[in-house]
């Protein structure tokens, strides 16, 4: 963890895409999803260890490695269809564990 600038430990608490653009391309660690969830998994375990990463909920890598595994969302996923597809998981993750719940 300490390997990183804060500007990229906040990438993966608040957000992160691959560069569009060649401006993007000269700046960003990662070109690709896989390159970025591959990253946080390395450092995964001692980031969630840290109140700095418990705070405000699930940080936004962690959802995505949740929700599509190492090789992350397609390429050209909006935002929109990434926020989808984790609320998605999330609420099947609920589902699950209510359906062994008994209401009488």
């Amino acid at each position: 963890m300490n390997s990183f600038r804060i500007g990229h430990l906040l990438q993966f608490m608040a957000g992160w895409h691959p560069p569009r653009n060649e401006f993007q391309l000269n700046r960003s660690r990662w070109r690709t999803w896989a390159e970025y969830i591959g990253e946080w998994i390395e450092i995964r375990e001692e980031c969630l260890a840290t109140e700095e990463f418990q705070r405000g909920g699930p940080n936004f890598a962690e959802q995505v490695y949740k929700t599509y595994g190492a090789k992350g969302p397609p390429m050209n996923a909006t935002y929109d269809e990434i926020e989808a597809a984790i609320a998605e998981n999330e609420d099947a993750t609920v589902a699950v564990m209510l359906a062994d719940v008994k209401v009488s």
